[in-house]
């Protein structure tokens, strides 16, 4: 940090504000702050003051380096390497954290996925403070307008954990300057204290410059920079900053003004070695021409101009076409430096090529290349796009951007700017083809894939689907690597499109080509693409001597992603084995490899297969702590959602939790699976439920289908959960063939989804859908053999055939007349509505359930004449016509049910007792429309209040010329009066 070179004035409140904040630092509750305002305000000053007086305070500065020259995250390198010097237990976590120690040395930090990257370096930025927080801290980012995106991020992210230390980040920054990057501005300013400064008073400005006149006071506005530079510039006050520039330098020898010149060039703060050789003259003889009151020395060897505003007004002044000249001059020789291994970043080459003319394009794009990768080294993708879009500005051949695309694309992904690298990968494919290229359309559509390694792949992507296809028509046959990637990947995407045997046909094929080829890699993403192939049940012992090739190759490869996936599909393996230790250790190994890798998309499965076990043991507190922990870390991710989703279907069913089971219930409205698996988890959260009429219709609609589930990984879960409805239903026309499909894997245990939940073994549901007792007992026996073997006992509910006979306590209910309100008691929480007919319609029902009471007793309104049947002959003819052809057919789709349970409705509407024609304006007939309405729109209102009460009700209340309250599960009801 420079010595303070003028007094300050004007600032007394914005001091008081910031000593405040010290205090509160003090005590543990640090935070960010930003000191705003124009250039040469006095930001800078004020940080410097601060400095000085925040006593106990250790005290870091760093400075922002504009154009993004200096190389990414150098300003939280210095930070960091500061504290480490500083703190010895923030230099002992760098040393231990790749991520902390790449930002010391600043160089890469290996392997870090890219998505992963920022996250992961924010987290560790932040543990590095909180160790140095075991005492007051303040640390100074200067000039954060000029910082790099990536610095921002950082910044933002680690802010929060500031209040609960004693830490306070102080960023000084200009109003404007921020081109690009408004929105970090607009969170900066969300997440952390603003002070503003103002100008200075005329009075202020007096005190800063005794004897200053009303002229310079009008022409510097207030300005304390302006004010002191120009009011010791010359009797007459310049114009402008740039005009006393010109005038200070107009006695300067031809070399003092080459030597001005290229110090701008180099920026507000340049080395000595690197000046001395863009001007050419010897390092010994540079300080001669030094401008003392423009430019001062910094640290042996460096300098930097006094203010960046005077640095702008020297470097506006240069010719634009001289400018260039020099940039190129300092451009060539900061390349020979980098070259030679100097400590020079290649964003610094790269800012001054760009600006060198295009001459110098060809190796401005290399260096722009050279800079995005360092930057991805240091995790800084927001950095990389920067320079990827800069090299892109020079390219123009389809190939070369196709090229690029692809590697901004990742990058982009970097960011958490999914879509933006889709719209690269698309572009990048349809440029490969216009260059026919095949090798980076291939590339483009992998890319596709979620997760380089392919780790979950939408198969309902059409645009990745079209650029596979075109590039395995387009690969040469000898390309054998990337053509058994691409097959391999299609043999994923066309899962849903293509046959069992075409998919499996394609991806030994793929697995042939790519052990041809003799690239290990490309062998271990197609091997995992064939376990997807073979996911059924027949095939457990061949995924899991699969899977272990794909670990055994990446490991080898060093390729954290497919390694990381191989032993993802050995867990699934394993798990359907009941290999219980051997998948604990996998899931260990895979959790230390997971953290490695540091990406959201592969550390949430760790827990989501530990709250499997923990279920699967009866332990459901510390299932939904687990499944919690998972979903948090899977934030964004369908499959975490939809796995997520999945275990808590278990975890309520295990826990007879009757409220969550119905909020699932509702979900599947909005999920997008196919109708075949929908209707199964009706059936089954219906049967869970209790309301075994409803789990028979929906299993009825599954049963003549049986043929149509692909046997893949859902199938045996699937089988497994039809048996259990078969076993609450007490029997159904299904079972006998389900029993026959099931019989071949009796020893294997159904694992949902991905880890999600696990059932009992096979033999559990061969025990409820055998016949009877003699054959089921030895498949009941044999299930809980093998459950007690690896300590699942709370799997041990399933294997009771009868469970759903089992008798449970009536749950009690209450309903009391409060005046005007009506209150209802139900599971512990008291609801009211006012009263209305319909309450009192229904306070009547649930006196006595199970009885039938007449609408027109309801009603107890006055007769009318009849004036003509609800529903016409004919119109009752064509229902009843069209309601045979649906009961005539084998299944029925989803739309079928629903207007068969229409036609049903309206044909019960229109026949009354003993099949008599109903009519309309009769008194019956008044009476049923009128109850039915009121009763209906009362149970609407009381579902308001309690969404599970009005489930109920809804379920349980019948209307109609009869109207009855039949729960399918008794229930207790105390009334009053």
């Amino acid at each position: 940090m420079d010595p303070v070179a003028s007094p300050l004035v004007g600032r007394d409140h914005a001091l008081a504000a910031l000593a405040a904040l010290l205090d509160e630092a003090r005590l543990g509750r640090g935070r960010l702050v930003l000191v705003t305002g124009e250039a040469g305000i006095g930001k800078t000053r004020l940080a410097e003051e601060l400095v000085r007086r925040a006593d106990g305070f250790t005290r870091h500065w760093a400075w922002c380096r504009s154009d993004q020259s200096s190389g990414s995250l150098r300003t939280w390198s210095t930070v960091v390497r500061a504290l480490t010097a500083t703190h010895p237990a923030v230099a002992e976590l760098a040393e231990q954290t790749p991520l902390l120690r790449s930002l010391v040395a600043g160089s890469g930090a290996g392997e870090v996925h890219p998505e992963a990257g920022r996250g992961a370096l924010a987290q560790d930025v932040a543990q590095a403070l909180r160790l140095a927080g075991d005492g007051p801290l303040l640390i100074v980012l200067d000039d954060a307008h000029d910082a790099e995106a990536s610095t921002l991020r950082v910044l933002l992210d680690v802010s929060p954990e500031l209040r609960s230390l004693p830490i306070v980040v102080l960023a000084t920054a200009r109003d404007t300057g921020w081109e690009g990057r408004e929105d970090l501005r607009a969170q900066l300013l969300r997440q952390g204290s603003r002070i503003a400064l103002t100008a200075l008073s005329p009075d202020e400005v007096r005190d800063l410059v005794p004897g200053a006149d009303d002229r310079l006071i009008a022409r510097t506005g207030g300005n304390p920079l302006l004010v002191t530079e120009l009011a010791r510039a010359a009797e007459d006050v310049p114009t402008s900053l740039r005009s006393m520039v010109t005038a200070r330098t107009r006695s300067l020898s031809v070399t003092g003004r080459d030597v001005l010149t290229a110090a701008a060039v180099l920026g507000p703060r340049f080395r000595f070695d690197v000046l001395a050789n863009v001007v050419g003259v010897p390092l010994d003889d540079l300080g001669a021409h030094l401008v003392e009151d423009l430019v001062v020395s910094t640290s042996p060897g460096e300098a930097r101009f006094t203010h960046e505003l005077l640095r702008d007004a020297v470097y506006e002044g240069i010719a634009y076409g001289e400018r260039a000249q020099w940039h190129a001059r300092a451009g060539v020789v900061l390349d020979g430096l980098l070259t030679r291994g100097r400590m020079v970043a290649a964003a610094e080459v790269a800012a001054h090529l760009l600006l060198a003319g295009p001459e110098h394009a060809t190796l401005a794009v290399e260096r722009c290349l050279d800079a995005a990768a360092a930057a991805e080294r240091m995790q800084a993708f927001e950095d990389a796009v920067h320079w990827h879009d800069r090299a892109l500005d020079l390219l123009e051949t389809p190939a070369d951007r196709a090229e690029q695309l692809v590697r901004r694309a990742r990058a982009r992904r970097g960011c958490g700017d999914t879509s933006g690298a889709r719209e690269d990968l698309i572009t990048a494919g349809s440029l490969a083809q216009q260059a026919v290229r095949p090798d980076l359309l291939a590339l483009a559509a992998l890319g596709l894939g979620s997760g380089p390694g392919g780790f979950e792949v939408d198969q309902q992507d059409a645009a990745q689907l079209d650029l596979l296809e075109h590039a395995l028509v387009a690969l040469p046959t000898d390309a054998l690597a990337l053509r058994a990637q691409v097959m391999a990947r299609l043999s994923v995407a066309r899962a849903r499109v293509d046959t069992f045997d075409q998919v499996t046909a394609v991806a030994r094929r793929a697995v042939d080509l790519a052990r041809e080829s003799g690239d290990d890699l490309a062998t271990a993403a197609c091997l995992a693409a064939l376990c997807d192939a073979i996911s059924g049940p027949g095939d457990v012992l061949e995924r899991l001597a699969v899977a272990t090739e794909v670990v055994e190759l990446a490991v080898a490869g060093a390729d954290g992603d497919l390694e990381l996936l191989g032993r993802r599909l050995r867990v699934v393996a394993l798990t359907e084995l009941g290999r219980r230790e051997e998948c604990e250790r996998e899931v260990v190994t895979y959790g230390l490899r997971a953290e490695q890798v540091r990406h959201p998309l592969y550390r949430w499965y760790p827990p989501l297969w530990r709250s499997m076990w923990a279920l699967a043991e009866g332990r459901y507190d510390e299932s939904e702590a687990l499944l919690d922990e998972s979903l948090k870390i899977g934030e964004g991710s369908a499959n975490a959602e939809l796995l997520n989703t999945v275990g808590r279907l278990w975890l309520h069913a295990g826990r007879r939790d009757e409220a969550g089971l119905r909020q699932l219930e509702q979900l599947l409205d909005s999920v997008e699976l196919p109708d075949l698996w929908v209707n199964v988890s009706r059936a089954l959260l219906a049967a869970e439920l209790g309301d075994l009429p409803r789990a028979r219709a929906h299993l009825d609609l599954v049963a003549p289908r049986l043929d149509e589930f692909p046997i893949d990984s859902e199938w045996l879960p699937t089988m497994a959960q039809i048996a259990l409805v078969v076993a609450a239903l007490g029997g159904h026309p299904v079972a006998g063939r389900v029993y026959a499909l099931l019989a071949p894997y009796a020893e294997l245990w159904p694992v949902e989804g991905i880890g999600a939940a696990l059932h009992a073994p096979v033999h559990a549901s061969l025990a409820r859908l055998s016949p009877d007792a003699a054959t089921a007992e030895p498949h009941r026996a044999r299930a809980e053999e093998m459950v007690r073997a690896i300590g699942a006992l709370g799997l041990l509910r399933e294997l009771s055939t009868a469970r759903a006979s089992e008798p449970a306590p009536a749950p009690v209910a209450s309903l009391v007349r409060e005046g005007d309100v009506w209150a209802f008691g139900w599971r512990g929480r008291e609801t009211r509505v006012r009263d209305s007919k319909g309450l009192r319609d229904l306070a009547t029902l649930l006196r006595c359930p199970g009885v039938e009471v007449a609408a027109l007793d309801l009603y107890g309104g006055p007769t009318e004449h009849d004036t003509g049947e609800i529903l016409d002959g004919a119109a009752r003819e064509a229902y009843k016509r069209r309601l045979r052809e649906l009961e005539d057919a084998d299944s029925l789709s989803e739309t079928e049910a629903t207007e068969r349970a229409l036609l049903l409705e309206q044909l019960s509407a229109a026949y009354g007792l003993g099949g008599r024609v109903r009519r309309t304006g009769s008194s019956s007939e008044k009476a049923r429309s009128a109850v039915t309405a009121r009763v209906r729109d009362a149970v609407k209102r009381v579902a308001a209040a309690d969404p599970e009460l009005g489930r109920h009700l809804t379920h349980s209340v019948r209307t109609g010329t009869f109207c009855s309250y039949s729960p399918e599960t008794p229930v207790r009801w105390h009334l009053t009066p």
